[in-house]
This record gives structure tokens, sequence and C-alpha cells, in this order.
């Protein structure tokens, strides 16, 4: 959800702000969802090229670590021939296993080494050039290069075409109930934060980042109750944020990356080092929450686990009495 240094396709796209209407770019962002189940099966990729699966993929090369979150609760270990290394920071993974966790074979990837693993699909961010069409020495390999999900309905879409791309619909309609489900809880418990602003924020040693709107984090915020004054200040995507500026936008609460696994740096303390922030009412109502890296940057499902974390956070913050809440 925040950029962040990361190889083998894992690494966020830093997303352009355009004058075009939102909904009608995103329309065009990933492959719709084939119309039938079953195999052989076409994937019409955006623009004019496709590719067709004759059979579910049992040799699935996963290289990013959104993705992994998705397919991990689509299909076995089995049909998983590699993922990177860096989902085990920055993907459920961290925390579970399944017989996934042996998987992650690589840091970085290249047309050399699909070539040599010899994947019947591949799955990549478009923020992988080196993969992302699919043509390797003359060769093609099936590919589906998915950008990272800018709002809850795209990671829906991800969750449908994944699932009907593995040959996993009944995986899918469950994964899609459990996420429907939660979602709704956490619209029902959000007017007790109606009024706080929230503001996701990284600082890396190397100045502050922010996100406005166009953003899951802004979506986030506003499905628990709470407001994004970057996108109040008509600020799209992730912006560079300036002590000055946070000063001037004061939010309530202050979302921030934990230190976990490979992740290095630690907002938080940064926040708390900087004495013309002291004054910041974040710092000063202890309303700085920190998320596990996995849960800080996630583009998946897993969304809806940092929403119920941050959400109960700061209820622990507004009543301190209601631990359970």
């Amino acid at each position: 959800m925040m950029p962040r240094r990361i190889m083998s396709g894992a690494c966020l796209l830093l997303l352009c702000c355009t004058d075009e209407n939102p909904d009608a770019a995103r329309a065009r962002r990933f492959p719709p969802v084939p119309a039938k189940a079953g195999f052989p099966l076409r994937i019409d990729l955006p623009g004019a090229e496709s590719f067709a699966l004759q059979q579910a993929p049992r040799r699935v090369l996963i290289a990013n670590t959104y993705l992994t979150d998705v397919v991990t609760r689509l299909a076995s270990p089995e049909r998983v021939l590699a993922l990177p290394e860096q989902a085990l920071t920055w993907s459920r993974l961290a925390l579970v296993d399944e017989g996934f966790r042996v998987k992650a074979s690589f840091r970085e990837i290249d047309a050399e080494m699909v070539l040599e693993m010899d994947p019947d699909l591949l799955l990549c961010s478009d923020t992988n050039l080196a993969l992302a069409r699919g043509r390797f020495a003359g060769r093609d390999i099936p590919t589906l290069t998915l950008p990272q999900p800018r709002s809850l309905e795209e990671i829906r879409h991800v969750i449908r075409l994944l699932a009907r791309v593995l040959g996993a619909e009944e995986a899918g309609r469950d994964l899609l109930a459990d996420f429907d489900a939660r979602r709704r809880r956490l619209q029902e418990q959000a007017a007790r934060r109606e009024g706080l602003s929230a503001l996701f924020y990284s600082n890396l040693g190397g100045g502050g980042w922010g996100t406005g709107s166009n953003s899951l984090p802004d979506e986030l915020i506003r499905l628990l109750g709470m407001r994004n004054p970057l996108a109040d200040a008509g600020r799209r995507d992730h912006v560079q944020l300036t002590l000055e500026q946070l000063i001037t936008y004061d939010p309530d609460v202050i979302i921030v990356q934990s230190r976990a696994g490979e992740s290095e740096f630690e907002s938080e303390s940064v926040l708390r080092r900087e004495p013309s922030l002291a004054g910041l009412k974040a710092i000063r109502k202890q309303a700085i929450v920190s998320l596990h890296p996995r849960l800080f940057s996630t583009g998946s499902q897993e969304i809806l686990l940092a929403a119920e974390e941050i959400a109960a956070q700061v209820d622990r913050i507004l009543d301190p009495k209601a631990k359970g809440r």
C-alpha cells in the first residue's frame, strides 16, 4: 500500500496522477473474468492479446507477494512451483505455512530463470517489465500480469479471476464470502470512529510518504468511518509528505509500518524522535497504529485483516476500557 523496495516483481507501483476518470481507467487495468468455467480456458488480456490454458495449471510460478496471498488461499502447495523469498515477510506466509514456505526460492527473477523453471502459468506484477509480456527466447509461456489493486472491488475481481484461471471456483467463492462478511462487519462498526482523521505514513529514512485518494489506504480509512486529510486536500495516490505538511494535516491517527522480518525501518521511531512533531495530535494522544509490513503494504484480501487491526487499535485509543471490543 506504500512505496518500498522489493525485488522479483513484488515492489509496489508508484501510481501517477491523470485526468482520466478513475472508474474508466480501472476498467482497463485487469483482464476480464472468463464467462465460462472449465478448460480449455481463454484469457483476454488488456489490449488485443490473449492466451489459452488447455487444463488447470499445475506448475504455477508466482513473482509477486500480493498474488502469493491470493493463490495460497485458492490452490494447494503442490500446484505452486516457486514464489519470492520476500513473501515470507510481505505476505500471509509471514505467519502461516501450509506447505508453501518451502516454495520461496528466489529473490530476483528474470526470463532465463523462468525458462529454467518451465512453469505452465506465470503470475507477475506489471512492475516487472522483464516478465510482463510473457515471451521468453521466442517461447510463449502463459503469463498473467496484474497491477496492484487500488480498491476493494479490484481485490474481489482478482480473486474471481484467479479462481477461474486456477480452476478453483469453489475456493474462490468461499474466499469472497469471507471477504464480504468481514467487510460488512467493518461497515457496521464504522460510525464509532466518525469525525476522526487518519493518515497512512511511511518514512524509511529518506523522507516521508502519505497516501491520498485513488488508493487502497484511502478506501480503508473510509471503510473504518474516518476521513483522509490528504484525500480531502485533493491529493491522489502515493505522494511525498514533508514534516511541515504532516504538521499542517495533523491527523488524529497515524498508521505506520512496524519493523518485522526483512523490513529494516520503523516509521514510528522517526515520528517520535522528531522534536517538531511533538505537538501532533496522534503523538500527544498515543494514536500511532503500527501494522506488520505484510498488512501495511498488502494489495490482497489481507487488507481486511489490516482494517480489523486498525479498528481494534483505534477503538482502544478512544476507549481504553473496551479491550475486547
